[in-house]
Formats: structure tokens, C-alpha cells, sequence
């Protein structure tokens, strides 16, 4: 849809293309040709800009006139970092922040290999969760994220479980110490849930180790 359509319901390179606008903007400075995301409503040229990703470029007309075009993608997505492994030889990612249809904001590592596949692979798990998209700019969507390449970098890891000694990974967050996340090729959750503190879990863990000391827990 375009800007003058009705608005949809309810550590080496940064992005040298997409210009991030602070929520208290009131007249922001958008690229001739290339992205904008922004989390509230924007003014521009007497236009709306609705929140989201847009895409910006320039129509020449019969007379060789440039008229400025404004694109509107999808609702806000965020690339906030690079991902990797501890190597950083492989796992290359992208950090995705999202806001649902409900207002909530979610996040995925997604491996930077479904960039070679299909759009409609990357499109689907983030409709799943709940982002919404221009059913026609589908394809625009993923070469927004393509060309996104943040300063920050984070672990990732496939499988959940420990990541060193003082930080654990599971697919809904991290816990301890050090900056790192779960990817996976879904944006799905899987069965994990939540429950309890951390001081309960400690807690647990330490009469449990007290029992299997005073009563052996294997025979």
C-alpha cells in the first residue's frame, strides 16, 4: 500500500540504508531511495507514514520529473544484530524484533541461510507470530532484511543447553550471564514453557543435591 492508501487494522559495517526513526519524531529525515522503520505514526510531505517498514524510491514521469514514492511493507521489524557462533565461523543470523497484531513485541534469530530459499519461508513464520505483511510485498520484506547489517553481534546456538559456564540457553531466553540467543529456522517457541523464579530453581537444586548426598539417588 501506498502512503496515500487507507492504513492497514488494527562490529565491522552498520546499515547505510535504513534510517531508524525515534518515536518522538515529528519531521524525520527519509531516504530518497531505500528503507525506513519506525514504531509510531510519522508526517511526511503531508502524508502519513503508519508505523512499520517502508520502502522508499522515485518514479520518473513522461516529463522526466521525479516523484518521490512511499511503500509501506509490513508492521515494525527491527534487524538488531548479527548472529553467530562462538567461533565465528558459522550460525550467521539475523536478530529480528517484531510487534504482533497485538502489540506484543517478539524476537527471532533467524539463520541467515533462508535468504538463499524462497520469501515465502521467512514471510510465514513471522505471519505466524503474528506480524503483519503487504500480501504483495512479500518479496520486498526479505530483501529489507537481506540488507541489513548491524554493528551488534551475538551468539547464537541451535540446541539449547549451556553455553559456557555461567549461561543457559533455551528457546523462549537466556539465563545468566553474556549476550547470546536461540536460532532456528521457526520462530516457534516448541514446547518450552515458563514457570517459577530463578532463586526457586536454585533453591530446588540445592536440596536435591543435599538428598542424593544423604540417600543415593542411583544404585
Amino acid at each position: 500500500m501506498s502512503a496515500s492508501e487507507k492504513q492497514p487494522d488494527a562490529l565491522t559495517c552498520a546499515a547505510a540504508n535504513v534510517t531508524p526513526l525515534p518515536s518522538s519524531a515529528k519531521k524525520a529525515a527519509i531516504p530518497k531511495n531505500g528503507y525506513s522503520v519506525h514504531d509510531t505514526e510519522i508526517p511526511h510531505n503531508g502524508q502519513r507514514l503508519y508505523p512499520g517498514v517502508w520502502m522508499h524510491y522515485s518514479n520518473k514521469t513522461e516529463e522526466g520529473e521525479e516523484v518521490p514514492t512511499h511503500q509501506w511493507l509490513c508492521g515494525p521489524l527491527h534487524v538488531d544484530a548479527i548472529t553467530r557462533n562462538q567461533a565465528c565461523s558459522e550460525g550467521y543470523g539475523r536478530l529480528l524484533r517484531y510487534t504482533n497484531l497485538d502489540g506484543r513485541e517478539l524476537t527471532w534469530a533467524m539463520p541467515s541461510e533462508l535468504l538463499a530459499g524462497r520469501p515465502e519461508r521467512i514471510v510465514s513464520s513471522l505471519l505466524n507470530r503474528g506480524l503483519r505483511v503487504d500480501h504483495h510485498q512479500q518479496r520486498e520484506v526479505v530483501s529489507y532484511i537481506a540488507s541489513q547489517y548491524p554493528q551488534r553481534r551475538v551468539i547464537s546456538t541451535s540446541t539449547t543447553g549451556w553455553i559456557g559456564a555461567e549461561l543457559f540457553i533455551t528457546p523462549l531466553e537466556t539465563i545468566g550471564r553474556g549476550d547470546a540467543i536461540f536460532q532456528s529456522e521457526s520462530s516457534a517457541d516448541g514446547e518450552y514453557g515458563r514457570a517459577g523464579t530463578l532463586e526457586g530453581w536454585k533453591a530446588g537444586s540445592s536440596l536435591s543435591a543435599q538428598s542424593c548426598q544423604e540417600t543415593p539417588c542411583f544404585s
